[in-house]
Formats: C-alpha cells, structure tokens, sequence
C-alpha cells in the first residue's frame, strides 16, 4: 500500500504529466489559430481590397493574431521544459521505489523556490550546462545540426512564425509605396512610413528575442537537461541522467531500479507531529 508521501508524489506526477500535455495542445491550438487566422484575413483583404491608400492597413492585420500567438508558443515550451525537468526527477523516486537522497516539497512550493532563485538571480548557481552564447555560429546550429535534433519542431515552429509575419509586413510595404506619393502627400506619406518602420523594428525584435528562447529551449538554460540538473540540486535529489545517457548510447541493459540510501523527505509540521 502506497504511503501518504508516495501517493502525493504519483498524484503530483499525474498532474505534471497531464499538465505537459495540456500546454502541447494548447501550443498546437495557437499555431493553427496563427496560420488560419493569416490566410482568413489574406481572404478578406482580396475581397474588400478597394485601392484606397489605407488598404496597406489590412495585411498588417494578422500581426494581431500571430505576434501574440508566437510569444505564448514559445512561453509555453519553455514552461513545458521546466516541468518535464521536474517530472523526470518524480520517475526516477518512483521507479526506485521511494529509495533515494531528496527533498520533497509538492509541485507549487518547488515552483515557489524556483521562481524564488530565478528572481534572485541564483538560478545560475544550479546549473552547469546550459551556457551557450548566442551568437552567429551557435545560430547556425539551430538550424543546420551536426547532431540528431529532436527538438527541431521548435525551430520550424519559429520559422512559420516568421514567414508568416515577414509576409504581412512586407505585402504592407509594397502597398505603402504603391499608393502613396512623398511629393504630393509628404505629410501623411512620412506618417505612415515611420509607423509601418516601428511594426518593422518590432517584428524583428520578436524574431530575435523568441529564437533565443529557442536556442535556450534546445542548447541553453531553459533544455531539458539543464531543468533537470536545476529540479535534482533544488530538491537534493542524487542521481544524474547522465549515466541514464551514457549507458543508452553504449546500449547497456539498465536494471529497473537502483538501490539508495534511506530517503529523506520534508513533511509539512502536522506529519512531524
């Protein structure tokens, strides 16, 4: 029979798992919602596009729909990445039978003293791997890798993002400076190429900030890896998945599950009573 800690700690990984799921459909929800949502709006300016000068207006439409839809992605994959360093944590104190060295908090306060490093600036301190710079080469791995990439759906994720909203932009422009003139109408002319400038610079500065999420998703601080050694210090917990990795590639049988020392768990005060 499962005790009081070993039933929250399925319960926890239950609701974490699902969790994960959960954010992947929404992440799914909010890409289709981008593409439909372009090609909708792309549909209704071929419809009602009356040749006046503001119709530059109507391609710039869909920003509304993908610049937010592309920030929540790739907010939600890196929300993905942190509970599925957490979760790998829960497998292995289960598939070891509660043997082990950790410290058991519940999901929200682990949460809680994450966010709690993070907004101190410790975050740095528990984690070893993960410093990638990035930069021009290290770019370039993202999107031309040596090795297997399994998380490759994030940079083509980022890449429709782009194309999508580099579309709109750039329909606007060519409508811009088709039917405006500077000569007969400098005024308005200057007006709305500084507007249409500053949703340029903004497009570009969500390109570069969410491909670095990228590059942090897949090489950096926020991959998988590196939340699992974050969850494995910030609970005390002794093990690595780098011997899980390492014993994988030289295709070695691993055992079900490793004896530990006796586990040493933090209950709440009414338990210790």
């Amino acid at each position: 029979m499962a005790t009081n800690i070993e039933q929250t700690i399925r319960d926890d990984f239950s609701f974490v798992r699902n969790d994960i799921a959960d954010l992947k459909k929404c992440q799914l929800q909010y890409f289709v919602l981008s593409i439909s949502g372009t090609a909708a709006l792309f549909g209704i300016y071929k419809l009602f596009g009356d040749g006046s000068h503001f119709q530059f207006f109507i391609p710039l439409v869909p920003l509304l729909i993908t610049v937010p839809c592309w920030w929540i992605f790739f907010d939600k994959a890196h929300t993905i990445s942190r509970n599925n360093g957490y979760i790998q944590i829960l497998e292995e104190i289960l598939i070891n039978n509660m043997e082990g060295n950790y410290y058991y908090y519940s999901f929200e306060n682990a949460l809680r003293i994450l966010r709690y490093k993070s907004n101190e600036h410790k975050i740095v301190e528990l984690c070893s791997i993960g410093n990638e710079k990035f930069n021009f080469k290290n770019i370039l791995k993202l999107f031309f890798p040596r090795e297997h990439n399994r998380f490759r759906y994030w940079i083509l994720n980022w890449t429709v993002f782009t194309a999508l909203s580099f579309i709109s932009c750039t329909l606007s422009t060519i409508l811009f400076f088709k039917n405006f003139h500077f000569v007969t109408e400098p005024c308005i002319s200057s007006v709305t190429g500084v507007l249409i400038l500053i949703i340029w610079l903004f497009l570009i500065f969500t390109m570069i900030s969410t491909l670095k999420i990228a590059h942090k998703l897949i090489r950096g601080k926020y991959s998988y890896n590196s939340y699992y050694e974050i969850w494995q210090k910030l609970l005390r917990y002794e093990g690595t998945n780098e011997g899980i990795t390492s014993n994988l590639e030289k295709d070695i049988t691993l055992p079900v599950s490793i004896v530990r020392t006796k586990p040493i768990i933090q209950e709440t005060e009414n338990n210790n009573k």
